[in-house]
């Protein structure tokens, strides 16, 4: 069976949020803690595939793009269940991009 994935874009009055959701797979509580440290994105360990440091180095450039745009981004996992990625950013910051 393959992964599959939600989406779903949320534009409230205070933030526009971002979910991704994926209902396999799901990662461990150490992965989550290690994904955003830069040091540990560039020099991934001996075990870990090229997929997956390609997901590290992912999620921390869209954090930092987030949170250069005032925002956030949240991970929650059950390991072997599945993973959701969450993305808010101030709405302020919607109507800026719109122009």
């Amino acid at each position: 069976m393959h992964d599959a994935l939600v989406a779903a874009v949320v534009f409230a009055t205070s933030y526009l949020g971002i979910t991704l959701i994926t209902r396999e797979g799901g990662v461990a509580p150490t992965w989550i803690a290690n994904a955003f440290i830069v040091f540990f994105v560039l020099r991934k360990p001996r075990s870990e595939t090229p997929r997956i440091a390609a997901a590290r180095l992912r999620l921390a450039l869209v954090r930092s793009l987030a949170e250069l745009h005032g925002g956030s981004l949240k991970i929650e996992s059950v390991e072997g269940h599945g993973t959701t990625v969450t993305v808010a950013i101030p709405a302020e910051y919607k109507a800026s991009l719109a122009a």
